[in-house]
């Protein structure tokens, strides 16, 4: 494997993160379901107002992708935004990067997913996630426990 670091996002990264939250949303979300454009700037006001809690993956030194954990008041941890930049997936980042949050926390790990995002959804399972609920006709929570 080839070697991962991290550290905190900066204000610069608002809109590479933006952009691949946007592409999620407009490839999965319904817009018959969902008013896309409120969608879209919700995601852009959770970023704008969060950054700085987003850490940047980076694989030999370059950006690879970012991630956003969020320690909920009732012992749960939410993974939020858990992006790989398109010219690093495949790589087997993804993994590395997931078996480590795993690693290193002993609550209940969950996180929102499309439903017809299969790709993500089998990753997530194969990692030991499980369907916790439905949420909407396009969305579920999946959740860990070790």
């Amino acid at each position: 494997m080839d070697k991962l670091t991290y550290r905190s996002a900066e204000r610069s990264d608002i809109g590479e993160i933006f952009a691949m939250e946007s592409l999620l949303v407009k490839q999965y979300e319904d817009p018959t379901i969902v008013d896309l454009e409120h969608a879209l700037q919700w995601c852009r006001t959770k970023i704008e107002g969060n950054w700085e809690a987003y850490t940047c993956i980076y694989c030999n030194g370059q950006k690879a992708g970012y991630f956003h954990l969020i320690q909920q008041p009732d012992l749960r941890t939410e993974l939020d935004d858990f992006l790989i930049l398109p010219s690093f997936r495949h790589q087997g980042i993804g993994s590395a990067v997931l078996d480590q949050i795993l690693h290193d926390t002993d609550e209940p790990i969950y996180l929102y997913v499309y439903q017809k995002n299969q790709r993500a959804v089998s990753f997530y399972t194969k990692k030991g996630f499980q369907i916790e609920r439905i949420v909407s006709p396009t969305r579920m929570i999946l959740k860990y426990r070790k």
